[in-house]
């Protein structure tokens, strides 16, 4: 059985819903223990990755509204505050969005695992699993942890085929009908199973369905996602080189080192050499791709209807443009326009867009964000291989936001497009 494991001690008997744990064939959910000394000495470097440091770190902050400020970290508590060349700058969290160190060599990236596991409060970790006598867990860079149901969003597969990528894409736009989804590779297919994980091992996960226990090697399988979570909401997340995602609340108080509070990993310390940046969850800011839209609308060029996609390509791959990948992000191919309500209250719609770099040098589009009915912003010739262009759109009082790709001069061979990191901006927080 999957037993509980990640985050601080606590006693998770009481925190699983009746119902959840019946459906489950009664899993036992173990008192949780923090973080294992293996994985704390894998990120706190190790002895060789803590230099000490002269000076405090030089760092480029991303504001929401895509305007950017540097200078040398001070603190980073309450709000960031930076020495920049025109003097001292404070900058509050609601105003943030990123935060990467200049100038630095990174530390070496460990050799990626096999298997991703996504938690319910956005932590990604990357690595295989292993068989414990108290139960499942997830190795990575040297620590193991082990796995808590309550806190699982998704399992993904490396290797897995583009089809079953672009299922398992298609299931996170989906509402949550209350059962595990398991998607299992079937030569260049995919077929979908509905039911409850019942044991992951090592080699095999067990799946329920049809009210039948059907073992499933982890090689025919591209990815499973958890019914309903436990939710354990972040302020922030850390980035590190390598793609692991670490949720929590970032501070520094003499700007050398990098504290992380997370509710599911509890206190990591951090070097800024293993970071690659640093994220804030700002009150202000909405990424379209965490709205339903209110309508698609899609003319293919020939007979091949093309969908769209939230923070991945059509493909289920991760969204690059410009060589730089985009956590989040709209993708659509032309010709298509995606629709969505707002409330009026939103000051500002920014995004970074352009063709997608896995196009290379083929397809030529243009680009429209159109507002109640007007075009608000266009780019016209838009080829792939070219820079990305900035969109920062104002939207005071519009209620209807297209965001729209259409054909240009080259029918639509490779016409991929991304509004990267596409997000509204409240002039105040709500």
């Amino acid at each position: 059985m999957i037993q509980c494991g990640i985050g601080p001690a606590r006693v998770g008997a009481d925190l699983v819903p009746p119902q959840r744990e019946a459906a489950r064939g009664g899993r036992c959910c173990r008192p949780a223990t923090a973080v294992s000394a293996a994985l704390l000495s894998f990120l706190l470097g190790g002895a060789g990755l803590f230099s000490p440091h002269s000076e405090a770190q030089h760092v480029q902050v991303q504001r929401i509204d895509g305007s950017s400020a540097e200078g040398r970290i001070v603190r980073i508590a309450e709000s960031v505050e930076l020495q920049t060349a025109a003097g001292p700058l404070r900058l509050g969290w609601d105003e943030m969005m990123s935060l990467r160190p200049a100038s630095l060599t990174p530390a070496p990236a460990p050799a990626p695992g096999g298997l991703t596991v996504e938690l319910a409060d956005g932590s990604v970790l990357t690595g295989r699993i292993v068989d414990r006598a108290d139960g499942a867990a997830l190795e990575f860079f040297g620590g193991t942890v082990r796995l808590d149901p309550r806190h699982l969003s998704e399992i993904r597969l490396a290797g897995a085929s583009a089809a079953a990528n672009a299922r398992l894409a298609e299931l996170r736009a989906e509402p949550d009908a209350g059962q595990d989804v398991l998607v299992a590779a079937r030569g260049a297919d995919s077929v979908v199973l509905r039911g409850v994980v019942k044991q992951v091992e090592a080699e095999r996960i067990t799946f329920t369905w049809n009210d039948k226990d059907t073992p499933i090697p982890w090689s025919r399988v591209a990815g499973v996602r958890f019914a309903r979570p436990t939710v354990r909401g972040a302020s922030g997340v850390v980035i590190l080189h390598g793609g692991d995602v670490l949720a929590g609340r970032a501070s520094s108080e003499d700007g050398q080192r990098v504290l992380l509070r997370s509710g599911l990993l509890g206190e990591v310390a951090l070097e800024w050499s293993q970071i690659d940046r640093i994220e804030w969850r700002s009150e202000r800011l909405v990424y379209l791709s965490t709205l339903r839209p209110a309508r698609y609308e899609h003319t293919p060029l020939f007979d091949r209807p093309w969908p769209y996609r939230f923070d991945r390509t059509i493909a289920g791959g991760p969204i690059r443009l410009g060589g730089r990948a985009f956590e989040r992000g709209v993708v659509l191919h032309s010709r298509s326009s995606l629709v969505f309500g707002l409330d009026g209250g939103f000051e500002s719609f920014v995004a970074t867009a352009g063709l997608l770099d896995e196009v290379r040098e083929r397809g030529a589009v243009t680009l429209r964000v159109i507002g109640d009915g007007r075009t608000l912003w266009e780019a016209a010739g838009v080829r792939g291989g070219q820079p990305p262009r900035e969109a920062v759109v104002r939207i005071r009082g519009v209620h209807e936001l297209i965001l729209e790709v259409d054909y240009d001069d080259d029918l639509d061979v490779g016409d991929h497009a991304a509004f990267a990191a596409a997000r509204l901006i409240r002039a105040d927080a709500p």
